[in-house]
């Protein structure tokens, strides 16, 4: 198989960050072996005091060379589901697959002129564009999309497997009314939910969508699924969290990276910021890291109207 490069350069501060995959330039495939390679480069040459550590995987760099270059290169070899790679800094685990994964480049050092260059080689996978359409393979179904939180939605689907072993899904969206296609996302064999149903976060736009499983042990892929349209009423807030993230409204109050789940503490009146009492001239502002508290007069609001003799 050929290798397949995906590449991103940027600042320090960006890849501080983390980029994630998607914002890499390059083809797709399923991984089985891929590396993970950043260089930093315009830096202070010869000076040992420098270092960089690059996620996932942790591999760490100390040290610029002669030509003001440090860089770290690590290789994940898959463990047999696609989602858990070995690596010689131990095993690391993609939730969502490989293809949901962020680089990110952690320095101790600030340098405005160093450019990162990231690259993710990936090798002996199964390029779908050379796989062989199985019309005894299912269709993905009941294709759905639900308006989200803000810039995501839900996309789902179910899917009935008839082969020994699990599939994959390619997920495609055209925004020209089928004119063109652009693979958004490629998601390697799953663990089969208990109910068949299948969801994946996506960016809220006006697009059709399309679906397709895929065998990689056999290297073919079904017919496309029934196209499903987004729905055109404007999103709303409040009827879906992002996994990773906490969402109210629609302000960004935090994004969280995390295993666990997400708990939440809602308060008992979450219409207003205080409530109004007949007859207070003042707004008591309470100071959140004690019990003291600040009175603040309220302005008579009413206005008499008239002349002066």
């Amino acid at each position: 198989m050929p290798l397949v490069e995906k590449l991103w350069t940027g600042t320090l501060a960006q890849a501080a960050l983390g980029i994630p995959l998607t914002d890499f330039d390059g083809g797709w495939c399923v991984a089985e072996v891929f590396t993970v390679s950043a260089t930093v480069s315009g830096i202070e040459p010869s000076n040992g005091s420098l270092s960089i550590i690059t996620y996932p995987g942790t591999e760490v760099a100390i040290g610029s060379d002669s030509g003001g270059f440090i860089g770290t290169l690590l290789t994940f070899t898959n463990n047999g589901d696609y989602r858990e790679y070995a690596t010689s800094n131990g095993n690391v685990t993609f939730t969502d697959g490989m293809m949901h994964l962020s680089v990110r480049v952690e320095a101790n050092f600030i340098d405005l002129d160093a450019v990162v260059n990231l690259n993710v080689t990936i090798s002996a996978g199964f390029p779908l564009d050379q796989y062989v359409e199985d019309p005894a393979l299912p269709i993905p179904s009941d294709i759905i999309v639900d308006p989200g939180v803000e810039h995501f939605i839900n996309l789902g689907w179910q899917h009935q497997y008839l082969l020994p072993d699990e599939v994959g899904f390619e997920i495609q969206k055209s925004t020209d009314d089928g004119e063109t296609w652009e693979t958004i996302a490629l998601i390697p064999p799953p663990i089969v939910p208990a109910d068949g149903d299948y969801t994946i976060e996506l960016p809220a736009e006006i697009a059709i969508y399309r679906l397709r499983a895929y065998d990689p042990i056999a290297q073919t892929f079904s017919p496309w699924s029934t196209e499903a349209v987004v729905s055109e009423e404007p999103l709303t807030d409040l009827e879906f969290v992002p996994v990773g993230g906490i969402k109210l409204g629609s302000i960004s109050v935090g994004e969280i990276n995390q295993a666990g789940p997400i708990e939440f503490v809602m308060y008992s009146d979450p219409s207003g910021i205080y409530t109004l009492i007949p007859g207070q001239k003042f707004d008591r502002l309470y100071n959140r890291a004690g019990d003291e508290y600040v009175d603040v007069t309220i302005p008579n609001p009413f206005v008499k109207l008239g002349f002066l003799p």
